[in-house]
């Protein structure tokens, strides 16, 4: 084994926890002295990633995510299992511990734990925090020493809760030297404590048996946890993982719209040459079971009849055993709820997915009348949730400067969505 770094290369810096709401963590650690001092939310809020720092030192980093459907996703707390790997909690150190515990109490911000001995020594409460994460609130009097490490055993001399653990010898002292005498014994609590301990290898307590063990701190529990299989891990790429909303790639302003033959879902095929001349090409990678798509429906609809002499065409790339709601009854139907007169066809190899960039649905492509890409990105500002108005705004102004034949002033903002549900190659 190496030598370990010099002394005071590595420092607390962060605890990341996921969070499911994140106003209501920011106001719990501000109770403790958390003050924000950064936070990046990305362009669709999806993701939102928060630093709040206690006075200059400990930094929680806290991440924050939303659901294709703008929903708040689930909480999955590990705090709870001690035995599976993840974050478990984080402690604060205070100087009265009976005192901030009931501090903490009459402030009401969480479930509060009694005050508890450890069996490393050290005197302890928790507290559970918006997302079921325990916090722990420890008061250290041990006199500990790099140099004289505490090894700690299930039995020998505990000590009590308020009160500092005993001192004790080194294993080998000066000849004659006597054994150190035994505490006293421990106070009772409703806490209890535990364990027995010894400094660098020294030797037990004196003769006579050891006190009992104390017990640990009791958990509040409505109902016994409840184990949940381990899932297995998807293959790299996979659509079939939990959702979460996909940006759109940007392909670079002025790319030629590739050209495809697609089968209607009405019948019969369709060539994007059948849909030129026009004085501009939208083409909109759509699904019927998408949220986000469902969520722009009207704004698409509106486009389409304010702008007649622009071409419209929906195309549907998502694997159906995937989507199933996206076959071509799905997507018939979706043409019923929307009265969509131009053609949705269907692009079951997603070799057109593939050459126009699409990466999401809604995704849309903006073709000048040479077929030069002119805008790709959202129709307006609007997501599920976001209050925003569905009035197609961005897309409107991007169709406007293109047939009075300006360019659509960047940035374009990236359209947010449902992954396509790519098919994933056979496995062998």
């Amino acid at each position: 084994m190496t030598d370990p770094a010099p002394a005071g290369t590595f420092r607390p810096h962060h605890t990341a926890i996921t969070v499911g709401d994140l106003e209501a963590s920011k106001a719990f650690y501000g109770y403790f002295g958390f003050r924000l001092i950064a936070e990046w939310v990305k362009h669709d809020k999806s993701l939102t990633i928060t630093h709040l720092q206690l006075d200059e030192g400990w930094v929680l980093e806290l991440f924050h995510y939303r659901n294709d459907d703008g929903t708040e996703p689930p909480v999955f707390t590990v705090g709870n299992n001690l035995p599976e790997t993840g974050v478990k909690h984080f402690g604060f150190t205070v100087d009265d511990l009976a005192a901030t515990r009931a501090a903490v109490v009459a402030a009401g911000i969480g479930e509060v734990t009694e005050i508890a001995r450890g069996r490393t020594l050290v005197d302890y409460f928790f507290v559970r925090d918006p997302d079921g994460m325990y916090v722990e609130v420890v008061h250290d009097s041990r006199d500990t020493d790099w140099r004289r490490p505490l090894l700690l055993t299930d039995g020998g001399w505990p000590a009590a809760a308020g009160q500092p653990p005993p001192r004790h010898g080194r294993a080998r002292g000066p000849p004659g030297r006597p054994p150190p005498p035994p505490p006293p014994p421990p106070r009772a609590t409703p806490w209890g404590g535990g364990g027995g301990v010894r400094r660098g290898g020294g030797s037990g307590p004196g003769p006579g048996p050891p006190p009992p063990r104390l017990g640990r701190a009791r958990f509040p529990r409505a109902r016994p946890p409840v184990p949940s299989p381990r899932p297995s891990l998807p293959r790299p790429f996979s659509t079939r993982g939990p959702a979460m909303p996909v940006s759109s790639q940007m392909v670079p302003i002025g790319t030629p719209a590739p050209d495809f033959a697609l089968p209607s879902v009405t019948g019969g095929t369709v060539r994007r040459d059948d849909l030129v001349p026009a004085d501009a090409l939208l083409v909109a990678f759509l699904s019927n079971h998408c949220p986000f798509v469902r969520h722009i429906e009207p704004a698409l609809t509106a486009l389409a009849e304010e702008f007649p002499q622009i071409a419209v065409v929906a195309v549907c790339s998502n694997d159906t055993g995937i989507a199933p709601d996206d076959d071509a009854i799905g997507l018939k139907a979706q043409l019923g709820r929307t009265g969509w007169t131009f053609p949705y066809l269907i692009d079951a190899g997603q070799d057109v997915a593939r050459a126009y960039g699409a990466a999401c649905t809604p995704d849309f492509f903006l073709y000048d009348a040479e077929l030069r890409l002119a805008y790709r990105g959202a129709v307006d500002d609007s997501r599920p949730g976001n209050g925003e108005p569905v009035d197609g705004a961005r897309m409107r102004a991007a169709v406007t400067a293109v047939l009075a034949g300006r360019a659509v002033p960047e940035p374009h903002r990236a359209s947010i969505g449902c992954s396509i549900k790519w098919t994933e190659p056979e496995e062998s």
